[in-house]
């Protein structure tokens, strides 16, 4: 592509290849990824919201912003398991942690999905009345309960498993291997604990 001498929207005659122009700071912009020309030549470039914040806060916040869209992919899924389709996304959460937890108390689901804790009771108590859990007085103190999943569940929660597992084969690029993908969850566990201890803390 050839390039071109003449008034940008800068005005300062700076030379620059077709299809690229200089915006109001000197830095280039490529039409291509979101710099456009309004009708009278001035350059308007459309900006998201990570613009004009620093790299670091920009690249944590890109992070997030993927493990929740891997998260929606994933959770679009859920269907595809028959039990798990007749609950709300509340009772979903509580299940997930009482297997992964089991015999928790109210007081840890609460804790460890950031749930309020009357929500936790209501989820608890429908979750009981569908057979996917069981509530227990805690033998070291009668005061506190303790909550297990039900044998119903934990198949539901197998199949959920599986079909967890196939999404994200599919998503896989073929280089990553089965290590990589055990340290990738080491490390995401590691910063989703930290993140619960922090909110404890508040």
């Amino acid at each position: 592509m050839t390039s071109t001498t003449g008034n940008d929207a800068t005005g300062n005659g700076t030379t620059g290849t077709a299809g690229e122009r200089l915006s109001g700071d000197g830095t280039s912009g490529d039409l291509a990824t979101g710099s456009a020309a309004t009708g009278d030549g001035a350059a308007a470039a459309r900006k998201d919201s990570t613009d004009g914040i620093d790299s670091g806060t920009r690249i944590a916040a890109m992070f997030a912003h993927s493990v929740l869209a891997l998260a929606r992919e994933i959770g679009l899924r859920h269907d595809a398991v028959e039990g798990l389709g007749r609950l709300t996304p509340t009772e979903q959460l509580v299940l997930r942690h009482v297997d992964r937890n089991p015999t928790c108390s109210p007081s840890d689901i609460a804790r460890g999905t950031g749930l309020r804790r009357p929500n936790v009771s209501a989820a608890i108590a429908t979750l009981m009345k569908k057979d996917m859990v069981v509530r227990e007085t805690d033998l070291e103190d009668a005061r506190s309960a303790r909550i297990s999943c039900t044998s119903l569940a934990q198949e539901d929660l197998r199949l959920l498993l599986q079909v967890w597992a196939d999404a994200v084969r599919e998503g896989l690029p073929p280089e990553v291997t089965p290590q990589m993908l055990e340290l990738s969850t080491s490390w995401l566990d590691s910063v989703t604990a930290r993140m619960q201890e922090s909110r404890a803390e508040e």
